[in-house]
């Protein structure tokens, strides 16, 4: 079992949807196993469903919170989250991420991407996204891409909203010992 769980501690709020991320984590780690680059749709959508728990974490850490400060925001920022009803789509969370600057623009972009590229579960295509051959789509530079993405936005969220220290024991935050699957993608 590898440290995931380790940097998730770090800012996670509801440990059960934390213990569903660290799940999905570990059915990716079984499934880059595979030799086969059919696994890659899979291991992509899986790796955005993370990202869009993580982010649905953290925002409802915001509104939740009351005597935990949620570091890096300002109480006005707070508010206007706290105000906020939270649907259950990417879009949106993403949305509210830019619109409170809890990202770079390069993450933010990255999200957008995926957003798009995750809507491609719907095998019709019916918004019509390119390429329209889904096998040109799902590839291993897309899946590391992913993996690249969910590991920024940890790293992201580790640096800039930490939890109190009592709820986790602080990971060594380096790139080198994050553990990494979808280096394994063929």
């Amino acid at each position: 079992m590898s440290n995931f769980d380790e940097y998730l501690k770090y800012f996670f709020w509801d440990f059960k949807r934390m213990d569903n991320v660290v799940y999905n984590y570990r059915i990716i780690e079984n499934l880059v196993l595979n030799n086969s680059e059919l696994i890659v749709k899979p291991v992509v959508i899986l790796t955005i469903s993370m990202i869009e728990c993580i982010l649905y974490d953290f925002l409802t850490r915001v509104k939740q919170h009351v005597n935990e400060k949620v570091s890096g925001l300002t109480d006005d920022e707070v508010k206007s989250i706290k105000g906020k009803d939270l649907p259950n789509a990417l879009n949106n969370y993403i949305e509210l991420c830019k619109k409170h600057k809890i990202f770079t623009d390069e993450i933010h972009n990255m999200l957008c991407k995926f957003c798009e590229i995750r809507n491609r579960v719907h095998i019709q295509n019916v918004k019509g996204y390119c390429p329209s051959d889904e096998s040109l789509l799902w590839n291993k530079e897309l899946g590391i891409e992913s993996g690249g993405l969910l590991r920024n936005i940890i790293f992201h969220l580790s640096k800039n909203y930490p939890r109190p220290s009592d709820f986790h024991q602080s990971p060594e935050l380096s790139l080198d010992s994050f553990p990494f699957p979808w280096a394994n993608l063929k």
